[in-house]
């Protein structure tokens, strides 16, 4: 039975035009490298071995644990969940770091035309109705861990390295797109302006939802006809997570009676049955809100309705080709640096950007 190769068999000759072979490694040779740094085979007593063995004696050592930790980073993020990427469309293969059009179109959604008899069909144009342009930026970091750190640590932290990259990739987006929709001041006030008369200053109750339910179903097109702007998303920060949770999930609602006007109320033994929980609206919880809505307690009020971007879009989050997911490469192994030291370095790279596109995709409330 063939051995499977040791770290040492694949050391051989790694130590030459590194640059040269980032991506380019077998799965022979990433596999024994996810065992080596990850201990997933031998002793795990001996890991601390192992490893500084690796690191001290493999001159590709950087580029291949870029490769590996790549190949899992890039799987963790594309089964991640995204709080912001549900409610924007996604575009991908962006060409270049030039401006790009985010169009929303109009048209060959109305009535149609009665048409008489040997009549001639009414011609039903689609043209663009608004566009938004935007650029794709470049977002990243340089990580290092010495030869001690990563030999020194009894208790794993360095085997979560492609999960914590796979976090702070999200956690850039999530922050970029929550920034198209709220500011210090809450919801937007030129983004919302598809309300009546801007954001609300509802706070969240049951009454309070229904109106704004009731309100996004009655939004237009161009034309004056309904576009059934129907809500799926409820979007709060955390401060508002257990209550809107009671409001959506709740299956009846009691009653409150006070005479007077003066006190609490009393509750009344029956209910009336939560008709809002039969809409499925799906709650999202963005931690972002009170780190960007930081004007007084507004960030732990506001709230805000998303309908589903298959129907109509609230934003767009584009990615430059081949960074539909975060990219790790590791410096070629000849800089200085890496030759004077014992020092593993690793650079993270995500490009993407995004804009707000229609506004009668939303409804919003700061909340008091």
């Amino acid at each position: 039975m063939r051995n499977e190769p040791t770290i040492i068999d694949l050391s051989q000759g790694w130590a030459l035009e590194d640059s040269r072979r980032s991506r380019c490694h077998s799965e022979a040779e990433l596999t024994a490298t996810s065992n080596v740094l990850w201990g997933d085979c031998g002793d795990p007593a001996r890991r601390a071995d192992r490893i500084r063995q690796f690191a001290t004696t493999t001159g590709s050592a950087s580029v291949l644990i870029a490769d590996v930790a790549a190949r899992q980073m890039q799987t963790l993020y594309r089964h991640s969940s995204s709080v912001m990427k549900s409610v924007v469309r996604t575009r991908k293969n962006i060409p270049n770091y030039n401006s790009v059009e985010a169009t929303r179109f109009e048209g060959a959604e109305s009535t149609l035309p009665l048409v008489k008899e040997n009549g001639e069909y009414p011609q039903i144009t689609v043209s663009q109705e608004q566009t938004e342009r935007y650029f794709v930026g470049k977002h990243g970091a340089l990580f290092e861990a010495t030869e001690e750190s990563i030999t020194n640590d009894p208790v794993g932290v360095f085997n979560t390295l492609p999960e914590r990259m796979v976090r702070g990739a999200l956690r850039s987006e999530e922050a970029f797109m929550t920034s198209l929709f709220f500011d210090a001041g809450g919801p937007i006030d030129a983004f919302y302006s598809a309300q009546p008369s801007g954001p609300s200053s509802l706070p969240l109750t049951i009454d309070n939802l229904a109106t704004a339910v009731g309100q996004m179903l009655g939004y237009t097109d161009t034309e004056g006809d309904p576009i059934i702007s129907m809500p799926k998303f409820l979007m709060v920060g955390p401060g508002l997570m257990i209550k809107a949770m009671q409001l959506l999930n709740s299956i009846s609602l009691n009653h409150v009676v006070d005479g007077s006007g003066s006190g609490p109320g009393v509750a009344e033994s029956h209910g009336t049955k939560n008709v809002l929980s039969d809409l499925g609206i799906k709650l999202l919880v963005n931690p972002w809100i009170p780190v960007l809505s930081t004007s007084g307690t507004i960030g732990s009020t506001c709230w805000s309705l998303f309908t589903d971007p298959a129907n109509i879009p609230a934003g767009e989050f584009g990615t430059l080709v081949g960074y539909d997911a975060p990219q790790v490469s590791a410096p070629d192994a000849r800089d200085i640096k890496r030759i004077q030291t014992d020092v593993l370095t690793w650079k993270v790279k995500h490009v993407f950007g995004g804009t707000r596109l229609d506004p009668r995709a939303v409804w919003g409330s700061f909340g008091q």
